[in-house]
This record gives C-alpha cells, sequence and structure tokens, in this order.
C-alpha cells in the first residue's frame, strides 16, 4: 500500500489478493443474527426481575431490621440469587439470548440498588420507628 499526496491510499494487487483471501476466511465462518426485538425483550425482563426483587428484598431488610452492611449484603446475596435464578432459567446459554453476558450481571444493578434503599428505609421505618 503506497500513500498518495491527499491521504488516499493506492492499494497494489498483491494488496487486493490478500483482502479477497482474508473476506473468504471470515465467510465461510458462521454469522451470528440477533433477533433485536427479543434482545431487547430479555433485557427489560431482566431490569424488571431486578427491580421487583429489590423491592422486596428492601422491605424484607427493612422488616428484619438489618443496618449497615448487613443490609447491603443482603442486598448483593439477593442479586447473585436472582442472576442465577436467571441463568438456570436460560439453562446457561447467555449466548442465545442476549449480545454480551455482562448485561445479565449488569443491567438494572444501580436502579434496583436505589429501589432497594428506598424500600429498605421504608420497612424499617414503618416497623422499627412508628410500631
Amino acid at each position: 500500500t503506497q500513500s498518495t499526496g491527499i491521504g488516499i491510499k493506492s492499494t497494489t494487487l498483491c494488496d487486493l489478493i490478500l483482502n479477497l483471501r482474508s473476506m473468504e476466511a471470515s465467510a465461510s465462518a458462521p454469522i451470528t443474527a440477533y433477533a433485536i426485538e427479543n434482545i431487547q425483550k430479555n433485557n427489560r425482563n431482566i431490569y424488571f426481575c431486578r427491580i421487583w426483587i429489590s423491592a422486596i428484598s428492601g422491605c424484607i431488610a427493612g422488616t428484619l431490621g438489618l443496618q449497615g452492611l448487613s443490609g447491603l449484603l443482603m442486598y448483593i446475596v439477593m442479586l447473585a440469587i436472582t442472576t442465577l435464578f436467571y441463568l438456570i432459567n436460560i439453562k446457561f446459554k447467555a449466548q442465545d439470548h442476549f449480545i454480551s453476558l455482562s448485561v445479565i450481571y449488569m443491567e438494572g444493578i444501580f436502579q434496583g440498588l436505589f429501589t432497594y434503599i428506598f424500600f429498605w428505609t421504608l420497612g424499617f421505618n414503618i416497623v422499627h420507628t412508628f410500631i
């Protein structure tokens, strides 16, 4: 490949042949196609599941009177259990349902944390402060 004066590279015949060979090699590799609607639905399912589990576990943590790190530990444990149940539900074949495996672990974590803290303090105040 030679560079011309205006920033455009001129391609030699050898480069073209090498590019064609690499295109043929990549064409024989299987192509993964995703249905975007299904991927979005799966992401929404994880998000809503995390929000509901966060609300329920926040109420439980508040009712039990958990404070400080023990309350935060409960959120982490419930998050891990929810992720495990979701992986069991999809039979540990995340590549069939999601573009990236990190979606299962990261989708809705911070929104779930804020929901958890809200219901944790609400449950704690209702049971231990007002009663």
